[in-house]
């Protein structure tokens, strides 16, 4: 028994199979879980941190079918609440304990590079789909500033001057070509 194919149709698309150049945007809700929310006791709780929405967009340069470089940039805030939160100011640890119905606020800036290989497409039988698995890593930096309020009177307990931290993004989802 012999089998035969046209090998035209198979095998690594060519560069002008797809494009080089793509911009996408980041939406979504920010959950915080930190020791400044409240703590109700039910299991729904957590719901109830997911507030600060989240944006962010990202431009990539494709070099092959599989393998592309990404530049990203996100922001969004990071905030929560807690009655009755005992602490210690100016000095955490020489000052006397107050305790204050206080809330807290921080704008989250973050860029990175990542490199994004498309590990395939959800239909692997049939080429060039729009739904594809992959995963990304990279290198960036965010940056913070907390502010901690009274939540009755306003009163400012904690003011941060901007912090820059280094980080390592890793991710794996879900991407969806939009023709």
């Amino acid at each position: 028994v012999a089998f035969a194919q046209d090998s035209g149709r198979y095998g690594l698309p060519k560069k002008k199979d797809f494009d080089k150049w793509s911009v996408g945007i980041t939406g979504g809700l920010n959950w915080f879980q930190g020791d400044l929310n409240e703590k109700t006791g039910d299991n729904n709780s957590i719901l109830k941190n997911i507030k600060d929405p989240v944006i962010g967009l990202k431009v990539g340069y494709q070099l092959s079918h599989s393998v592309q470089l990404n530049v990203r940039g996100n922001y969004t805030n990071l905030s929560g609440k807690k009655n009755r939160t005992t602490f210690r100011v100016p000095n955490p640890v020489t000052s006397p304990q107050i305790t204050r119905d206080i809330k807290f606020k921080s704008p989250v800036y973050q860029g990175s590079f990542n490199i994004n290989y498309t590990i395939g497409n959800i239909s692997f039988l049939q080429r060039n789909k729009r739904l594809h698995f992959y995963g990304e890593l990279g290198v960036g930096l965010f940056s913070f500033a907390p502010k901690v309020t009274d939540l009755n009177d306003g009163t400012v307990y904690v003011k941060k001057d901007p912090v820059t931290e280094g980080m390592i993004p890793i991710s794996l989802g879900v991407k969806y070509q939009v023709k």
